[in-house]
């Protein structure tokens, strides 16, 4: 979700080892309001893709608030050519991954097949790190005036999602939220996310 007067850009990147590569960038608003409906957005992941990082960048106010919510990972789909891993893999094939931001990390809400404990991470974050201004907004619309949504992809204000609070940082400030290590198996896999 995407709503505020100073909205700068989301990219989602795919990673092979630390080799990203931009897949998809939203510059500017997306939504307009608060309460329009999120936008299910859709990439293919190539077999070997390691990670998937989301890049908020902050643009001049806090009234950029970019969010991002149930995230999905599900083998198959179509997949551009696949590249090599540098490296030997350190974790198992992942089949599925999901995160809705809504159950604390020390519960099942994160279904993966990689081995990793679903209590890596803190409260909320399905095992996935974040950097500088990411947040997860407990329900609700963030804590920023006139921008955000007014509350998760469910539709409800107790739905959480994480979203970028740009009340802090500094203007061009890029924030990086990477799920767990991946493996995706041949045939590829389709992320999906709002």
């Amino acid at each position: 979700h995407m709503f505020g007067a100073t909205i700068g850009s989301l990219q989602v990147r795919t990673c092979v080892g630390t080799v990203c590569t931009t897949r998809s960038t939203f510059t500017g608003a997306q939504h307009t309001s608060q309460t329009a409906a999120w936008t299910q957005a859709f990439v293919s992941l190539a077999s070997g893709t390691t990670s998937v990082q989301f890049v908020g960048n902050r643009s001049t106010s806090f009234t950029g608030d970019i969010s991002v919510d149930t995230i999905s990972i599900t083998p198959g789909g179509s997949v551009p050519p696949t590249v090599a891993p540098t490296s030997a893999p350190t974790v198992a094939p992942v089949t599925t991954f999901t995160c809705g931001f809504n159950t604390p990390s020390n519960t099942a809400n994160t279904t993966l097949t990689t081995g990793l404990p679903t209590s890596q991470g803190t409260r909320f974050w399905c095992g996935m790190s974040h950097t500088n201004i990411w947040q997860v907004d407990e329900g609700g619309s963030t804590s920023s005036f006139n921008t955000g949504p007014s509350g998760g992809q469910a539709g409800t204000t107790t739905d959480n999602y994480a979203h970028l609070e740009t009340s802090f940082g500094t203007v061009g400030m890029e924030s990086v939220l990477t799920t767990p290590p991946l493996l995706v198996n041949p045939g590829g896999a389709v992320l999906s996310y709002y």
